[in-house]
């Protein structure tokens, strides 16, 4: 949180995650303390952001948060902000009045996520390979969830900036001779295939439906959790190909973004 400035957040602090299918809202009492325990809500069952933080957060505590800082899973750039695969539209201006806020702090939610790996202590990450990090090199952070969100992070001046994108948005190919022939059967968006009609939970029913119709095999299986535990549980040959194809297209993905960002910081991949 900022210092004590004109700058400075007034607390309490309204926390959230807003993602395309989930919403986690949390209130931070002062600097001194930790969340509370986050309200979670489905973005489907409510028309607006401003109607969840009401019915989840507002309506059941006689707390008043003052202040909001709202990470949101879409490109940030004006008054009016619309999330990629959600139909709200966040409103930082209407919060003043329909929240009772004086102060509201809106950021891609890979934004925050790439600042909150500076603060993580290596209990927090299981080292899959390559070399040592270094320590104030760049970063690259992804992870798949409703989309595939994306950002950098790179340090200058004592500071660690991050750099939001929309990497989920890349196109992504196939490279071996068993992705041309799976890769003509994924679905299309736009005419053509982004990182994220692979990575992403829709992906992976995608990626599922795919392998299916390459061999001519039914598809059963309609949620990314009936595939992944399908193929955890290796009762399905055709679920257990799909999420191997799933998490060698993220480390494909991670690997390329890592060239991007020259991040010999690492690259991580952050739980969906």
């Amino acid at each position: 949180m900022p210092g004590d400035d004109d700058t400075a957040l007034q607390f309490p602090v309204l926390i959230g995650d807003i993602g395309g299918t989930n919403a986690r809202f949390s209130i931070v009492l002062d600097a001194n303390s930790e969340p509370t325990e986050p309200q979670i809500v489905q973005t489907a069952n409510f028309n607006t952001i401003d109607e969840a933080i009401q019915a989840a957060v507002l309506d059941r505590s006689s707390v008043r948060p003052n202040s909001a800082v709202l990470a949101v899973a879409g490109p940030v750039d004006s008054d009016e902000i619309p999330l990629t695969n959600c139909p709200w539209i966040v409103k930082p201006r209407k919060m003043f009045a329909s929240l009772g806020l004086s102060d509201v702090v809106v950021l891609n939610d890979f934004e925050a996520q790439a600042l909150a790996v500076v603060a993580l202590g290596e209990e927090h990450m299981e080292k899959i390979g390559g070399d040592a990090p270094e320590p104030n090199a760049g970063r690259v952070v992804l992870g798949p969830g409703t989309g595939l969100g994306v950002a950098g992070l790179v340090h200058a001046l004592n500071h660690w900036i991050p750099v939001p994108g929309e990497g989920g948005h890349m196109d992504i190919g196939p490279r071996s001779p068993r992705d041309f022939e799976v890769f003509v059967h994924i679905e299309k968006l736009d005419g053509r295939i982004s990182g994220e009609q692979i990575l992403s939970g829709r992906g992976l029913v995608n990626a599922y439906r795919a392998v299916a119709k390459a061999d001519g095999k039914p598809a059963p299986f309609t949620t990314p959790a009936e595939v992944t535990a399908a193929a955890l549980a290796k009762s399905d040959p055709v679920a257990e190909e799909a999420l191997a194809m799933f998490v060698t297209c993220l480390g494909r993905t991670a690997g390329d973004l890592a060239l991007v960002f020259m991040s010999r910081g690492g690259a991580l991949s952050s739980k969906a």
